[in-house]
């Protein structure tokens, strides 16, 4: 989960901002953008374990519980302990615990919207279906799991539970489709590549016209200082006289560099001088 979070495009797009921060020097702004990295991390994270944990508290207390006969008694178990064959009984406002055959019945009716889509209440009997392909809305000689007796009582055998009912066929092909993100996030992810692509659009630009006018990296780290110093009076000072300084001595340099060509080229000349 926390993993999932990380590669989001947003957090990668900071990562990058901490990357670059590091190599130009600034330390500050890096700390600050991996920190906001670190807390969108965690609290993504926590809040999906709070949701799996919300989810499977909810599982725990919706438990079905069902009537069967055992051993000649009658007893009320846990839906999920029930295996092919054990007899249970249904009344009205019962959910069907399991896909089963009807033994016996009593104006039995059974609302099957849930899985057949059909809106009114289906009645059911024991009675032997003809032919072997009926569709599983016509299938009136059984009863599956989730759907609800609205109406009479019924003796059923328990003939599927678990993946094997037609509910766990329907939730089995859900489960193996492929998980997708919301619009919302889509929208988000979207609009972040488009920002990140303007913005390494914009510095290469820039990049490329300080080549064009033959900036070097020393030059722009000078103009970048400068600006940064001129609100301070003093420090801007300094820089003025360092490069006065500079530029003093390799005017010195150069002059005395010419002089002393001159020297070699006129030894007369050089004589008179001394």
């Amino acid at each position: 989960m926390a993993w999932g979070q990380l590669v989001n495009p947003m957090n990668i797009m900071l990562l990058i901002v901490v990357a670059a921060s590091f190599a130009i020097v600034q330390i500050a702004t890096a700390v600050v953008v991996l920190g906001l990295v670190t807390f969108n991390v965690v609290m993504g994270t926590a809040q999906e374990l709070k949701a799996r944990a919300s989810v499977q508290a909810l599982a725990k207390l919706q438990v079905p519980h069902a009537r069967v006969r055992r051993a000649g008694q009658v007893k009320q178990i846990e839906s999920t302990t029930l295996v092919p064959g054990d007899i249970v009984l249904l009344e009205a406002g019962d959910v069907v615990p399991a896909d089963g055959r009807i033994e016996s019945s009593a104006t039995l009716e059974v609302q099957e919207a849930a899985l057949t889509g059909e809106s009114a209440p289906i009645a059911k009997d024991a009675g032997t279906l003809p032919g072997d392909e009926v569709a599983l809305g016509d299938r009136t000689n059984l009863v599956f799991q989730n759907t609800q007796v609205t109406r009479g009582t019924a003796t059923i055998v328990v003939t599927g539970t678990g993946s094997a009912t037609e509910m766990g066929k329907i939730a089995g092909m859900v489960t193996a489709t492929q998980r997708s993100k919301s619009p919302l996030q889509r929208e988000l992810d979207g609009m972040t590549k488009v920002f990140g692509l303007i913005a390494f659009v914009a510095v290469a630009i820039i990049a490329i016209f300080g080549l064009v006018r033959g900036q070097d990296t020393t030059h722009a780290g000078a103009v970048v200082h400068f600006d940064r110093d001129r609100g301070d009076p003093d420090r801007a000072a300094h820089v003025r006289t360092g490069h006065a300084v500079v530029g003093g001595a390799a005017a010195g340099r150069a002059q005395g560099s010419g002089q002393v060509a001159e020297r070699r080229g006129d030894p007369g000349r050089d004589h008179r001088h001394q």
